[in-house]
């Protein structure tokens, strides 16, 4: 997906399921190609899941579009949407920021609420009760739903990323994470807990300026530019369960180009809105 200097989007690539937004899912061209369905709407940020987009327009619309399979296009439907279509909010609600998971997407607005849909793996949405999630281990949610365990001392969100079981939740310079632990990708529990229902702070005594997710571990960038991992590759295979909670230091001149294999990165750390294209312009 693609953002032009005048707001314009455009895709290209893949159109499985429709997630190019163009109206089908036959083979679009190898260029950058208009989605007609937003033209006409500046688009200031886009989002993409695996198969699923989520969009932002000035006007304060956010429209989605692609796999709807568990909700998470957030359209009252688990049915797949082939062109971008607006979602309806209930009351007035200012946008702040878009998310887009590889199964959820997720709204936050000006006041740093929390409105999310698509599957709650391990209450990664924190959109059930963890006594009723225990119970009902209710996963989809087919409309944007505002979140029921937000910290009150969570003032703002900075920065929100997805895995498939997890989530971690960059404010104020802490992180806060929530969902599967089976390979301490939370990097906070005490003891061995393959699952955590609740928002809590990882325990780190530095600012922390970024972060990103794979289904495995929780990436963390510290002001001291050091890159810290909790879980993933520093756990030996098959073991989910080491009492060792320190997170491995990454340092850059040991990163071997090996390791980084992009079927491990999540959409949700890609922006695809920071790619300008300002000679794109719009077909007539």
């Amino acid at each position: 997906m693609f953002i032009n200097s005048n707001k314009v989007l455009y895709s290209s690539g893949s159109n499985i399921l429709g997630c190019l937004g163009h109206g089908h899912t036959d083979p679009v061209p190898s260029e950058p190609t208009l989605v007609q369905n937003l033209f006409g709407w500046e688009v200031t940020k886009v989002a993409c899941g695996d198969q699923h987009c989520v969009a932002l327009t000035s006007e304060n619309e956010v429209f989605t579009w692609g796999l709807g399979h568990d909700g998470r296009t957030g359209l009252g439907t688990t049915e797949n949407v082939f062109s971008p279509t607006k979602v309806v909010m209930s009351g007035d609600v200012l946008i702040r920021d878009i998310v887009a998971g590889p199964d959820c997407s997720a709204i936050v607005t000006s006041n740093h609420e929390l409105f999310c849909c698509g599957k709650n793996m391990s209450n990664k949405l924190l959109l059930c009760p963890p006594e009723e999630y225990k119970v009902t281990n209710p996963n989809t949610h087919m409309s944007f739903t505002k979140t029921l365990q937000l910290l009150e001392t969570l003032t703002q969100i900075d920065k929100l990323v997805f895995s498939h079981c997890h989530t971690a939740l960059l404010s104020v310079g802490q992180v806060f994470t929530v969902g599967s632990n089976d390979e301490l990708q939370l990097g906070r529990v005490s003891k061995e807990e393959e699952l955590s229902l609740f928002l809590e702070v990882v325990p780190i005594d530095e600012v922390v300026l970024d972060i990103g997710v794979t289904n495995r571990s929780t990436l963390i960038l510290t002001q001291h530019n050091r890159l810290l991992q909790y879980g993933g590759t520093n756990m030996p295979p098959g073991n989910h369960h080491s009492k060792n909670l320190q997170p491995s230091n990454l340092q850059p001149s040991n990163l071997q180009p090996s390791n980084l294999q992009p079927s491990n990165l999540q959409h949700s750390n890609l922006q695809p809105s920071n790619l300008q294209h300002s000679n794109l312009q719009p077909s007539n």
